[in-house]
């Protein structure tokens, strides 16, 4: 089902973006949107009996907010819903989702040409978790993420990105239990100038 499923999104916010890229968008532009697909799975370190795997789906905006010499900054908003795959050792795998919405800054650094860049981002924002595991309580929950990565820019107005990063999942202990969920994550990604 998470197959399907995530084949059916990810057909959805491609066309999106080829919709968007109708636009008429300009060299110049500040503005960015783009689609995003992330894989993580539970970090190794952490003594489970589970693995916890999860297909994100994001629509990433980006907005300069500075340019000075070779470094960039950018505000970022990146919407998502994210289908998850929790296999336990004791029985089979059950699914459930996340979605939310985080925010924060990526700091570019170019490198090439057309302005291809070596980037790091940290963003945080609120989620919803269901199906949690047994070391966090279904619900609300913040979603802080970390990561480096590398973007090469194209003539026609689109860039493409790989990124990997780090991913903590807790409530700030609001409810019980809040033992977190930290996920390794590795992403590719599209952008367009709106």
């Amino acid at each position: 089902m998470i197959k399907r499923l995530s084949c059916h999104i990810s057909l959805i916010l491609v066309f999106i973006l080829i919709l968007t890229s109708k636009l008429s968008g300009q060299e110049s532009s500040k503005h960015n949107i783009g689609f995003e697909w992330s894989y993580g799975s539970q970090m190794l370190y952490v003594d489970v009996d589970y693995s916890y795997r999860v297909h994100l789906f994001k629509i990433p905006y980006h907005y300069n907010l500075n340019q000075s010499g070779k470094w960039h900054i950018d505000i970022l908003v990146k919407p998502q819903f994210n289908l998850v795959n929790k296999i336990s050792d004791s029985t089979e795998g059950t699914d459930g989702i996340e979605f939310g919405v985080n925010a924060g800054f990526q700091f570019k650094y170019l490198v090439g040409p057309k302005g291809s860049n070596l980037y790091c981002f940290i963003t945080a924002g609120p989620h919803h978790i269901s199906n949690a595991p047994s070391r966090q309580i279904d619900g609300f929950i913040f979603s802080d993420n970390f990561g480096l990565g590398y973007n090469m820019n194209t003539d026609r107005g689109f860039s493409v990105y790989a990124h990997i990063g780090i991913r903590h999942l807790s409530n700030a202990s609001f409810r019980s239990p809040n033992g977190g969920i930290n996920t390794a994550m590795i992403a590719i990604g599209i952008l367009k100038k709106i």
